[in-house]
């Protein structure tokens, strides 16, 4: 129903959108609904880390201090959760948002509910290496940068690590 441009490979303008949400000045980020389009979100891409992810009915994107969802249905923003320094990946698997950022994981349910969090699995980033369907992830942690990669397994269903 939904999905992303982006903007340098975009062959929309602008002026195509009829709906626009500004947090800022730089970064575009135009939605699409059945492939027509229908909202542009402009933010400030000195606090944005990253691209955004339609993630159920929202557009969510990463700054500094917050991840934000924005509901595409009613075009408002909601500051739902904080990332520990920095967001380095937005995943959507099994109906959940999993959002990595610099010490963890923190999983989102379609809800927009905190399923759980754990920040105690790195200390300068994480990266997911299999997200696999079952019960486990397998990850990435840095733990003594730089090049102090280690793997971990943890559970998708609370997050702890096996």
């Amino acid at each position: 129903m939904y999905s992303l441009e982006v903007l340098e490979n975009s062959i929309f303008q602008a002026e195509d959108f009829d709906e626009r949400i500004v947090l800022g000045e730089g970064r575009h980020y135009y939605v699409l609904k059945n492939e027509i389009p229908y909202c542009q979100v402009i933010a400030d891409p000195n606090h944005l880390h990253m691209e955004g992810i339609i993630f159920k009915d929202y557009l969510v994107i990463a700054s500094d201090e917050m991840v934000l969802f924005i509901s595409l249905i009613n075009l408002t923003v909601k500051e739902k959760v904080k990332p520990q320094y920095y967001v380095s990946k937005f995943i959507v698997a099994d109906d959940v948002l999993y959002i990595l950022d610099c010490t963890g994981i923190i999983a989102i349910s379609s809800e927009l509910d905190m399923l759980w969090e754990n920040h105690d699995l790195a200390v300068d980033g994480v990266i997911a290496t299999n997200f696999a369907e079952g019960d486990v992830m397998e990850i990435s942690c840095e733990m003594d940068p730089p090049g102090g990669w280690i793997d971990r397994r943890i559970s998708k269903k609370d997050g702890k690590i096996i």
